[in-house]
């Protein structure tokens, strides 16, 4: 079946690993890769995450940022933020590239962009498969072969805690309506996780799933 998009038919195939896409008939080609700043509304504060030590987590009303990539289709797919010092290695490896040909991008990327945590190439990753579902017509989920169209909601933890907070916390998140937690194990022993483990799960029984 052909898949329409911006009333230009997409035809077969693109293969990305083993995963078959319609791909137009014209080539779509990356034409710019920008970030887009956010403007900081109010700093809230700073608090030291449970995988982190020593280290401090910014949040704020506002702020961070986005990527965007651009196609000569006038596609725009959208993605997380990244460091503003990569944004031009970035568009060296995929301007002029199409976004179908994913593998072989993001092993360049891999190759050539230096990687930093939380801000490094996985947002051009993002966007460009963005670009490939709205060229495809279709949700991600849906190409990479999917079948569910919901996930459950989990609360996920950040600070580290003591065993018996933390299993008053999930059992007021599970009076609220939760299903799942995400505790963050982290403690100088492993018997302190397991403990932290084992509190939650008295507490909720089975009316939440546990992840860490």
């Amino acid at each position: 079946m052909n898949v329409f998009y911006n009333h230009k038919i997409l035809l077969p195939f693109s293969v990305i690993g083993d995963l078959v896409f319609m791909t137009s008939k014209t080539r779509i080609k990356i034409t710019d890769v920008k970030l887009i700043q956010l403007k900081e509304l109010e700093f809230v504060g700073s608090i030291e995450p449970a995988w982190n030590k020593g280290g401090l987590m910014r949040f704020s009303r506002g702020a961070g940022s986005f990527t965007e990539v651009h196609t000569d289709e006038g596609i725009v797919g959208i993605g997380p933020g990244m460091d503003p010092s990569i944004i031009e290695p970035v568009k060296n490896v995929v301007v002029g590239e199409g976004p179908f040909e994913i593998e072989q991008i993001a092993q360049r990327l891999k190759y050539y962009v230096h990687t930093l945590s939380y801000k490094g190439s996985a947002g051009v990753d993002v966007a460009i498969w963005d670009v490939i579902g709205k060229a495809s017509g279709q949700p991600l989920y849906k190409l990479w072969g999917g079948s569910k169209d919901r996930m459950m909601p989990y609360a996920s933890m950040i600070l580290l805690s003591t065993p018996e907070e933390r299993a008053d916390l999930a059992r007021s998140l599970s009076e609220e309506g939760w299903k799942a937690i995400k505790l963050r194990l982290h403690h100088e022993t492993i018997q302190e996780d397991i403990r932290t483990v084992e509190l939650v799960r008295d507490a909720v029984k089975d009316s939440m799933d546990i992840t860490w």
